[in-house]
């Protein structure tokens, strides 16, 4: 009965054995030098799962793994941490290289929106488009919806002076971030922001425009992306009192708009102050010489639209701004 039952349960043991995986790998250095005693660490969803250290030979193994998205963490000593994501099946064997550099202050962290997975940054679904000062003061010479020309995958939607928006693979539902708080809502209206251009563009120092699947995370008006608007901060730290300022000035001949800010920045060792102000004038924009075509007169008596008075809105505002941090 015995020798029976060992040769029925057997098999079943060894094949639910087998169905676990094994990840193993080298350890070395930038040299290609075996780095023995580095410590080792399986993680799974940011769990410890086990540790173990290499060899003599840099060698290590874990036995018996589930499948699943796993990190391999390895340290070693006068060595930084090395990361490696690892995806792997029942019954699969992975092997794996780290190579370790000498340890420094600067730490690369990858940070994605899915929950319980380790991936590579290169294997993220995100693209972001960051676009500088220097880009920033040459387009939006007029409104800040101008932040979109000449960026791949995005596109501009420009209203009115105030009313705008960033279009994120044509869709409009994209979240309007203003230094990581909030600035759309579900009270606004669907579709372009009515009060996105109200944001001055020298008061600022970046832009980030995000698109791509991870935009989800940021919820359902954020279903095309994510614009965020990095703001000019004070600078402070200084061994003794710090001034600077600048001053910009701006002209658009299709419109004969102009306009000028200027910027002053005063720090100290632990404190510091910027302030910007800022004046604008867009002026009209007459399209066919002013004159308007579907106009009564014009369409059944032939004369100018504008023989009892011109009849186009308005297009020209002036606008004033000011930032202090």
């Amino acid at each position: 009965m015995f020798f029976l039952v060992l040769t029925l349960f057997v098999p079943m043991i060894v094949s639910a054995q087998s169905s676990f995986g094994r990840i193993a790998g080298v350890v070395k250095d930038q040299n290609g030098a075996f780095v023995s005693g580095a410590v080792v660490a399986l993680v799974h969803s940011q769990t410890l799962m086990r540790t173990t250290q290499s060899d003599a030979e840099g060698r290590f193994s874990f036995e018996g793994v589930q499948g699943g998205s796993y990190e391999v963490r390895v340290s070693g000593n006068g060595f930084g941490t090395q990361t490696l994501a690892v995806q792997i099946a029942d019954g699969q064997s992975i092997n794996v290289l780290s190579t370790l550099t000498p340890s420094s202050i600067d730490n690369e962290v990858t940070v994605t929106a899915e929950t319980g997975q380790a991936q590579g940054r290169d294997r993220i679904p995100q693209v972001v488009n960051i676009i500088p000062e220097e880009d920033l003061q040459q387009r939006t010479t007029t409104v800040l919806a101008q932040v979109a020309d000449e960026e791949v995958g995005v596109s501009m939607q420009k209203t009115s002076p105030t009313i705008g928006a960033v279009l994120v693979r044509g869709l409009t539902e994209v979240g309007v971030y203003v230094d990581g708080v909030r600035y759309t809502n579900s009270t606004q209206r669907g579709g372009i922001n009515t009060f996105f251009n109200l944001n001055e563009p020298t008061s600022l120092r970046t832009v980030e425009l995000l698109r791509g699947p991870n935009t989800a995370q940021y919820g359902s008006d954020s279903l095309g992306g994510t614009v965020q608007l990095v703001s000019r901060q004070p600078e402070f730290g200084f061994n003794n009192p710090t001034v600077r300022g600048e001053f910009n000035t701006i002209f658009n001949s299709s419109d004969l708009s102009y306009g000028s800010n200027a910027l002053i920045t005063y720090g100290t060792e632990r404190f510091g102050i910027l302030g910007n102000a800022v004046a604008r004038r867009v002026n009209t924009v007459r399209a066919g010489d002013g004159l308007d075509s579907h106009a009564a007169v014009t369409r059944f008596l032939g004369l100018p639209s504008d023989v009892f008075g011109t009849r186009l809105t308005d297009t020209a505002f002036t606008q004033y701004s000011g930032t202090l941090h």
